[in-house]
């Protein structure tokens, strides 16, 4: 495989990747408040809840896999032309990438997604790097989209990067935040959720545009 190759299955790695997170999502939320099949006493348990309990755990690790490799084919396109910024950001990004896998392997998706479907953060170890990671994950590409903005790297609309990158940060110090201030989440609860589905939307609708950049402004093959 040559890099032109890698770089357009990198585009369909993002688009493909951001898809993967959702519907694992859809599904944290599916199984929200019916806890395990297993458990007799629990009157909200269904069959299939034992299947479903732990398809987020494979959604979540793959899309994480599928959002590294799109990450790469950023770098190995934009990356030659890419100040030091960019740079860092993409390899920032990569490094939040990995972390995030890493945290699924060892913990499952739980960390990953619990703080937009409970507007909860903190929560042991496991959950704050998991935290950690989204923020590295998705700062990097935020960072990365301002120097694409300052130096035009991408041919078209170079206000992706930042719109894919900066809401999910924003709202991981926003949780922590308000778990630090006093009667915070009593205060906030209501506006900050409200938000959630906003912010994956617009995150999610970068993303996959942006994967579709990467195979549209990609090398051709000789």
């Amino acid at each position: 495989m040559n890099i032109s190759r890698f770089i357009r299955l990198s585009g369909w790695a993002l688009i493909l990747g951001t898809a993967t997170f959702l519907t694992g999502l859809l599904v944290e939320v599916l199984i929200s408040g019916h806890g395990s099949a297993s458990d007799p006493n629990n009157y909200y348990s269904r069959p299939i809840d034992q299947f479903l309990a732990v398809l987020p755990n494979i959604l979540m690790a793959s899309a994480m896999l599928l959002l590294i490799i799109g990450v790469m084919g950023l770098y190995l396109l934009y990356g030659p032309r890419a100040s030091l910024l960019g740079k860092v950001g993409l390899i920032t990004s990569i490094v939040g990438g990995g972390l995030a896998l890493a945290t699924c392997i060892a913990g499952g998706s739980y960390g990953l997604t619990l703080f937009l479907l409970n507007n909860q953060a903190g929560g042991g170890w496991l959950w704050d790097l998991a935290a950690l990671a989204m923020f590295l994950l998705f700062g990097g590409i935020f960072t990365f989209g301002i120097d694409a903005v300052k130096h035009q790297l991408l041919l078209h609309w170079n206000f992706i990067p930042i719109m894919a990158g900066a809401l999910f940060p924003l709202r991981i110090l926003t949780g922590y935040l308000q778990e630090a201030t006093t009667e915070g989440f009593a205060r906030w609860r209501v506006n900050i959720h409200r938000i959630d589905p906003f912010i994956l939307i617009i995150t999610s609708i970068s993303l996959m545009v942006l994967g579709y950049l990467l195979m549209l402004e990609a090398p051709h093959e000789e």
